[in-house]
């Protein structure tokens, strides 16, 4: 399902289709898929198949996060520095972007040098 999903999303040897691709990744989602998970996130933050919504985004990537996605944990440190889908909150983004670096993320390392914060 994940990877019909990406196919879709891509529009390899078929059509691209952002509808189609979200619609494989939540069945891929709904059945405990991570990387579907962190796909939906980012597909609800950015409006790409489904109207934006960033409160459905921080869910998916929540859920990804929790499977041990460093992606989603940066994503998730972001919408709380940002304020996006969740209340802004400092200490819940760094928490969020420390989680990511420590898992190898490398946009949440350099996200934290540049705050100026260890991880």
């Amino acid at each position: 399902m994940f990877n019909l999903g990406q196919s879709y999303a891509v529009g390899d040897d078929i059509e691209q289709d952002s509808e189609e691709a979200v619609k494989w990744w939540r069945m891929a989602a709904e059945g405990g898929y991570s990387d579907a998970m962190f796909n939906l996130g980012v597909a609800y933050h950015n409006g790409d198949g489904v109207e934006q919504n960033l409160e459905e985004a921080v869910k998916w990537s929540l859920k990804a996060a929790e499977g041990g996605d460093a992606d989603a944990m940066y994503n998730i440190g972001i919408a709380y520095y940002n304020g996006e889908g969740v209340g802004k909150d400092d200490d819940e983004a760094v928490k969020w972007l420390r989680k990511s670096a420590k898992g190898g993320g490398p946009s949440a390392q350099a996200a934290l040098r540049q705050l100026g914060v260890s991880w």
